[in-house]
């Protein structure tokens, strides 16, 4: 035996190239060098590695090995054949003798619940987004919350089976509808609404408010709110709260739960503005005909001044031009001219005299009336608001120094004379506010008021709409009229985002 292991070792000696003659420590020292760089490399995925029960998981690149059996990963450095068949024989010795083709359906059964566990995922995901839309919808159109339930989902059934198949029609089954689940998704938008909007204000920091009271289907007296503030670069209005007035519906009680939403927003009443009085005209006329012409001028007025947007100096150019025709019709009437009186004149000739002589009297009274109560009515001073470049706006007397100035400057400013033709008058003023921000501040203070009840009117028929006698019980008004009136839209992706998706049961 020594003989024999003499005798390799010989061999092994022989075998020697001349340049592998006994190395040098400098020879040494790279040898290790390069036997520690072959270790330290990453280790690479082979197709025959199945025989094993592995597979890899994870970056091409450094792959990660997974068995089919059980799913377990090893590190990176395990993808050697001796340590993937170790596995198998100690966790799996009953497959050891298992072939590729067997491990392969197994491989191919993993992926497959894989890609069925995503594709479910992601239909999850798309019936919560699609519940919320049916939801939003729902609710701007005021309808209850069992149509979803009862007529949306059996009617979109019907259309896609038709159109698609049944099997489309089962996907369809899988958005959750029911009225409990309609009624938390209105919640969600609501709130996302809500916070939206109040933050908006915040930073907007100038904001106005439209109050109204009145009572619903079951009794109850409701205080409905609309909001006006600054957003980027226009003024914009939206549904701000409806609550109950549980006890009186005093201007106490009024300010209190106004005060209390406003506190609890985080909102201060000085930066709130004032409003403007609205006339309102029940003078009796000694006729039906006239009573039947004079409103109907007086509808005229009260639509034009009716709509999103509308502020106080278009308002008070209307009712001034009113008070003008009235002037116009009080000279033309004592003469017994009633041509601007359709249904009047048809009356004419029957005791003229007398009919002229009591319309005269009522449009010398409308007159007053006008004169009174918006005897404080005055625009002149803020022209310069509407058009800036006008030869014959003048800032008012109000205006200090430093704001005639700031005027006098925006009218040398070719730039922003140029895009005051092409943007609406509260986005022009918005766009002024950096370089000249006394004048604009003072601009927006004007354009930012209520001038109608407009929107109050609109949210009221909105409730009366939503909660009918059949759904008197309501309490979410607030929520309800909030997701159908408010031009902000909820933000249904990052609502979508913070739950957990699933389908119907």
């Amino acid at each position: 035996m020594d003989k024999f292991l003499k005798r390799k070792e010989l061999d092994s000696e022989q075998n020697l190239e001349p340049d592998e003659s006994p190395s040098t420590s400098g020879d040494q020292k790279k040898a290790k060098m390069v036997s520690s760089s072959k270790f330290s490399g990453t280790r690479q995925y082979s197709e025959s590695y199945i025989s094993f029960g592995f597979t890899f998981t994870g970056d091409a690149n450094k792959p990660t090995p997974l068995c089919v059996v059980c799913g377990e990963k090893l590190a990176n450095s395990a993808m050697v054949p001796s340590k993937l068949k170790r596995h198998l024989q100690t966790k799996h010795p009953s497959l050891q003798n298992k072939n590729a083709d067997y491990f392969v359906r197994l491989r191919q059964n993993t992926e497959k619940e894989a890609t069925f566990m995503r594709k479910t995922t992601k239909v999850n995901e798309r019936a919560l987004k699609a519940s919320y839309q049916v939801a939003e919808l729902i609710a701007k159109s005021k309808k209850s919350h069992t149509v979803a339930e009862t007529l949306i989902l059996p009617a979109c059934k019907a259309i896609v089976e038709e159109m698609l198949g049944p099997e489309a029609a089962k996907e369809i089954a899988k958005v959750p509808l029911s009225d409990n689940t309609i009624s938390r998704r209105i919640n969600d938008m609501s709130a996302d609404i809500e916070s939206v909007v109040l933050e908006k204000i915040r930073i907007s920091e100038k904001f106005a408010l439209q109050l109204d009271e009145s009572t619903d289907i079951s009794g109850h007296a409701q205080l409905l709110a609309n909001v006006r503030f600054v957003d980027g670069d226009a003024i914009r209005e939206n549904f701000f709260f409806c609550k109950a007035l549980p006890e009186k519906t005093t201007g106490e009680e009024i300010f209190r739960v106004t005060s209390e939403y406003l506190e609890q927003g985080g909102l201060k009443w000085e930066n709130c503005t004032n409003y403007a009085k609205l006339l309102a005209s029940d003078e009796w006329c000694a006729r039906l005909a006239y009573l039947a012409d004079i409103f109907h001028h007086l509808n005229e007025l009260n639509t034009r001044m009716q709509g999103r947007n509308e502020n106080l100096l278009t308002s008070t150019d209307k009712i001034n031009g009113f008070r003008s025709k009235v002037q116009l019709w009080h000279q033309h009437v004592e003469s017994g001219n009633l041509e601007m009186f359709t249904l009047t004149k048809q009356w004419q000739g029957v005791h003229t005299a007398a009919l002229c002589e009591i319309i005269v009297k009522h449009l010398k009274t409308l007159e007053e009336k006008l004169s009174f109560y918006f005897s404080s009515v005055s625009t002149e001073c803020l022209d310069w608001v509407r058009d800036p470049y006008s030869s014959v706006s003048v800032g008012g007397k109000d205006m200090t120094l430093q704001e005639q100035e700031e005027l006098t400057e925006l009218r040398q400013n070719r730039g922003f004379k140029l895009r005051f033709a092409d943007l609406p008058l509260d986005s022009f003023w918005l766009d002024t506010a950096k370089e000249f921000p006394l004048l604009a501040n003072k601009a927006i203070l004007t354009l930012l008021p209520f001038s109608t009840t407009y929107l109050c009117e609109m949210s009221f028929s909105s409730m009366i709409t939503i909660k009918t006698k059949y759904r008197e019980r309501l309490r979410a008004v607030d929520e309800e009229l909030r997701v159908c009136l408010s031009s902000i839209p909820a933000r249904i992706s990052a609502l979508c985002s913070a739950k957990q998706a699933q389908v119907a049961h």
